[in-house]
């Protein structure tokens, strides 16, 4: 039986499109001692047929694909795939930061009371192209560990997981399309895992038709009133905390100030602009913007500027 340090766990289900330039991503940054976990949910693109042809060419090394009941309940099946020391979530349309991720690696080898680790990310709208929005949650993770709040919620993008810890941690609910969510509240709350903090951008979360974020949109909303009903206050308060944070305070007043300013005197420049299609059929086109892919490797090189700045691990 082979034996990983790491094993990367990714979901998909009928976006073929996307998982053929993210999942080319993955390979080409997977090292030699890490295995690659794809859970297809039974998709009828010619996902399940790019995967087997992956599989015998030994480019990843174990797949399903099986009808299921939505991305948790298909991460669950990786999660007991999965054969290495530790697990990194994988989503198929977002990009990654694989030099923070091996960072995240190492620290969590080298501490094994780690039992999960999570981090900061960016968000890319491919409607509206303006700018990537950076989300850094250091200070609710800080106040959190000082006991300032119950407990705060966190995006599944950057999480990398302890195996042998998930009797302990619990694995995502199926009930739930905000699985990230739910688990972050559950796990945060509870205070039973040793949660660490990685200060990278670990990843830039794409929004796009597909997501889904964008296709659940009311019923996302609905669970994320059940969650506050789940935890009675707790999550309001959370809410509330975040809104009224000093730091959020000022960050917010001084923004807006700065972006008044910005509006008047320079020229909006977007990051990235239009471009003639070559292909009006192709389905990541969306308004006569650049493909998918072609903003994918744009996003992949902002995530080197944007940590090389930083180079906050």
């Amino acid at each position: 039986m082979n034996t990983y340090s790491l094993s990367y766990v990714i979901t998909t289900f009928n976006k073929l499109e996307y998982l053929k330039i993210t999942l080319a991503d993955l390979i080409n940054n997977c090292k030699p001692d890490e295995e690659i976990v794809v859970v297809d949910g039974g998709s009828e693109d010619g996902s399940k047929e790019f995967l087997e042809l992956l599989f015998k060419e030994n480019k990843i090394q174990q797949f399903i694909s099986e009808p299921d009941f939505g991305e948790a309940h298909g991460f669950n099946k990786g999660f007991l795939m999965a054969k290495g020391d530790l697990i990194k979530v994988i989503t198929d349309d977002d990009a990654f930061n694989f030099e923070g991720i091996q960072k995240c690696k190492i620290k969590m080898l080298a501490n094994p009371e780690i039992d999960l680790m999570a981090g900061n990310m960016a968000y890319f709208d491919l409607k509206n192209r303006n700018k990537i929005h950076l989300k850094f949650d250091d200070n609710y993770f800080n106040d959190w560990l000082n006991n300032k709040i119950p407990s705060f919620w966190f995006n599944g993008q950057p999480l990398m997981i302890r195996r042998k810890q998930l009797p302990l941690i619990g694995f995502f609910n199926p009930d739930f399309i905000i699985v990230d969510t739910e688990f972050s509240l559950r796990t945060t709350f509870s205070r039973k895992a040793k949660l660490e903090w990685c200060s990278e951008i670990m990843s830039v979360n794409i929004s796009n038709i597909d997501s889904n974020s964008v296709k659940f949109k009311e019923k996302v909303n609905c669970q994320l009133k059940e969650l506050d009903i789940i935890y009675s206050e707790r999550l309001s308060e959370i809410i509330k905390y975040k809104e009224n944070h000093p730091v959020n305070l000022f960050l917010t007043s001084t923004k807006n100030l700065f972006k008044f300013i910005f509006d008047k005197v320079f020229p909006f420049k977007k990051l990235i602009g239009k471009k003639e299609l070559k292909d009006n059929n192709n389905p990541l086109f969306i308004d006569n913007f650049l493909s998918f892919n072609e903003v994918f490797q744009i996003l992949k090189q902002e995530l080197i500027e944007i940590n090389k700045k930083s180079n906050l691990l």
